[in-house]
C-alpha cells in the first residue's frame, strides 16, 4: 500500500503515513466512495444505451389477416382511379365536371371549402353562389366569348369579388392576380406544377412562372396540385386530341 499524498510505501495495516503523517483510513474510505459512485454510474449509462437501443428496433408490423390488411389500406387511402375511357362525341361541361368529380379533389369535395372558395360552375347552393359565378363571368368573359366550357374556379378574395383565382375552362387554366401576373396557360403548356408557401400561404406554381395563391385551400392545396397534375390535366388534354 501506498500513501497518496506522498507516495511513500506504507504497510497494510498502516493508520498513518509515516512519511507524512496523512490519515491512511479515511483515504481508503473516499478510494472506496469513489469507486461505488463510478460503478453506479456506469450501470446507469449502460441501462440509457440499452433504452435507446430498444427505441430504435423498428416495429414488425405483420398482418394478421385480410381484414387487418384491408385496415391498413384504408388508413393510407389509396386512390387508384382506373383507365378512364374517352367518349367518342363531344362532352358538355356538366359531363366534364361529374368525369372529374368521380376521380379527382375527393377530399376536398368532402371540406367546407369545396362550394365555399373551389366550386364546380354547376349546382349552385344558393343565390349568393350565383351571384359570384356571374362575376366570374364577367372578369373571364374572353374565355366565354370563346365559347370554352367553364368547369371549375376558385376564388382567393374574402369579399367575393373573384378579383384573384383562376378558372378551369376545358381549354387550359384562366388566372387573375393584382398581385402576380394574371393570364392564360393551356394545358397542353403545363409542364410542371408545385405547391409553394409564401408568406405562410400555399400557392400553386406552373412551369416555375405563374403563381396560384390558396389563401383559403391550406389542408387541400397538395391534393389539389396532384389531382391536377396526374388526373384532370391529363384528362383534359386527351380529351382535346379526340
Amino acid at each position: 500500500m501506498f500513501c497518496i499524498q506522498c507516495g511513500a510505501k506504507l504497510p497494510d495495516n498502516a493508520i498513518f503515513c509515516m512519511s507524512c503523517g496523512t490519515k491512511i483510513v479515511d483515504q481508503s474510505m473516499e478510494t472506496e466512495e469513489l469507486r461505488k459512485r463510478l460503478v453506479i454510474s456506469l450501470q446507469k449509462k449502460q441501462e440509457e444505451m440499452d433504452e435507446t437501443l430498444e427505441l430504435q428496433q423498428p416495429e414488425e408490423t405483420v398482418p394478421n389477416d385480410l381484414a387487418q390488411t384491408e385496415a391498413m389500406d384504408e388508413e393510407f387511402d389509396f386512390d387508384l382511379p382506373e383507365p378512364i375511357t374517352i367518349p367518342a362525341n363531344a362532352l358538355s361541361a356538366s359531363e366534364l365536371i361529374d368525369l372529374i368529380e368521380e376521380r379527382a379533389f375527393r377530399k376536398l369535395q368532402k371540406s367546407s371549402e369545396y362550394h365555399e372558395y373551389f366550386h364546380p360552375c354547376r349546382n349552385f347552393k344558393d343565390n349568393s353562389e350565383r351571384q359570384q359565378y356571374d362575376k366570374i363571368r364577367m372578369i373571364y368573359h374572353q374565355a366565354e366569348k370563346q365559347k370554352e366550357l367553364f368547369l371549375f374556379f376558385y376564388d382567393n378574395t374574402f369579399l367575393r369579388n373573384g378579383k384573384e383565382g383562376f378558372l378551369m375552362t376545358d381549354k387550359g387554366m384562366h388566372f387573375v392576380s393584382e398581385r402576380f401576373q394574371s393570364g392564360f396557360i393551356a394545358y397542353s403548356d403545363i409542364q410542371d406544377l408545385k405547391v409553394v408557401s409564401i408568406k405562410l400561404f400555399p400557392n400553386i406554381i406552373i412551369n416555375d412562372k405563374y403563381t396560384l395563391p390558396l389563401r383559403f385551400l391550406t389542408d387541400d392545396c397538395y391534393e389539389l396540385c396532384d389531382d391536377l397534375q396526374e388526373i384532370v390535366i391529363p384528362l383534359l388534354k386527351k380529351m382535346k386530341s379526340v
